[in-house]
């Protein structure tokens, strides 16, 4: 998921862009260009691209006096979680103090990439969002069968035998106290021998086990 996104992102990088002029005059067209060369164009392009991730992302305008003129300086994007729409679809910081409401932002000073936002959705449509259940449940069976292996994958060994006068000899050459079956033998709760004969088998309180 992750280098799908950076390659998204690297491919609207590498595009051309510039600036048409139109019928605009030529010192205001070179003004607009002295501005746009100051800014990291590679790095706002990719911050305003979480927008199609995300569904939308502010981003902060600096401003500064140039003279004569009031510019922008800078813009840089911030986390979405950090901010909300209210009923009028205005953008509001939520501040510590300014309670669920938010706090409303001072005009001409952030502006909001969004994708497909509407008025009944001002937060936009995120493509992130498709993958958040696919992504949620692999990652939450691969967990479980992880457990579910290290809990039940441990093999059970069950001895048979075909006559009851063979169980004890069996019982007492491969459950010595130095056996390792023998040690395997406690950690099992309960395990019955098969016995192969017509009357019904007695009860056997230990295991049959075979060492290979």
């Amino acid at each position: 998921m992750g280098s799908s996104i950076r390659r998204r992102k690297s491919a609207v990088k590498c595009l051309e862009r510039g600036l048409e002029p139109g019928q605009a005059p030529a010192p205001v067209v070179r003004f607009i260009e002295q501005r746009l060369a100051q800014w990291d164009m590679n790095r706002l392009i990719g911050e305003l691209l979480e927008a199609a991730f995300f569904g939308y992302q502010p981003a902060e305008l600096t401003w500064a006096k140039d003279g004569r003129h009031l510019v922008v300086t800078d813009v840089v994007g911030k986390p979405p979680e950090w901010f909300t729409f209210d009923t009028e679809n205005r953008l509001r910081f939520q501040a510590q103090q300014s309670g669920l409401a938010g706090e409303l932002l001072p005009p001409r000073k952030f502006v909001v990439a969004t994708q497909d936002a509407t008025f009944d959705n001002p937060y936009g449509f995120a493509d992130l969002s498709l993958c958040f259940w696919p992504v949620t449940f692999k990652k939450a069976g691969w967990s479980f069968w992880m457990r579910f292996s290290e809990k039940y994958g441990t093999p059970w060994v069950v001895g048979v035998s075909s006559a009851v006068a063979r169980t004890r000899r069996i019982s007492a050459r491969c459950c010595t106290p130095s056996s390792r079956w023998c040690r395997m033998r406690w950690r099992l709760s309960r395990m019955t021998a098969v016995l192969n004969s017509r009357s019904p088998p007695p009860k056997v309180r230990r295991a049959v086990c075979i060492k290979t």
